[in-house]
């Protein structure tokens, strides 16, 4: 038997609309939430796979990706410490969700145009 136990909560207070108004990916928020949370729970930080799906394209696919970078892993190391303020706590926030959400992407690849297209926007 595991200690461990899985529980799931939901909360519509704070959700997407907010945080598309703040211009923060919400995935990417999610998983900086999980990773705090393990690293928090465990006490360090440990290997973490996100799942990209590419289901929109032809014969989508899924494909992984390590979540952890060292942007990730100061945010997480920041979340524990209290000499850390406020505000360089949302700069390192802002800096590990740039990071998680430039993961998908293969260094130098510029993000393909289709995605700044309106219709494609409305379309999702």
């Amino acid at each position: 038997m595991s200690p461990y136990s899985l529980c799931t909560y939901e909360f519509k207070d704070y959700g997407a609309a907010h945080l598309r108004s703040q211009k923060r990916p919400h995935q990417s928020i999610f998983q900086m939430i999980i990773q705090v949370a393990v690293c928090r729970h465990f006490g360090y930080n440990t290997m973490s796979l996100d799942v990209v799906g590419l289901r929109q394209f032809l014969h989508g696919r899924v494909q992984t990706f390590n979540v952890q970078t060292a942007k990730v892993a100061a945010c997480c190391a920041a979340a524990e410490g209290e000499a850390i303020g406020a505000m360089e706590r949302k700069c390192l926030l802002g800096g590990a969700v740039k990071s998680h959400a430039r993961e998908v992407m293969e260094p130098g690849e510029e993000r393909p145009a289709l995605y700044d297209d309106p219709v494609y926007s409305r379309a999702k």
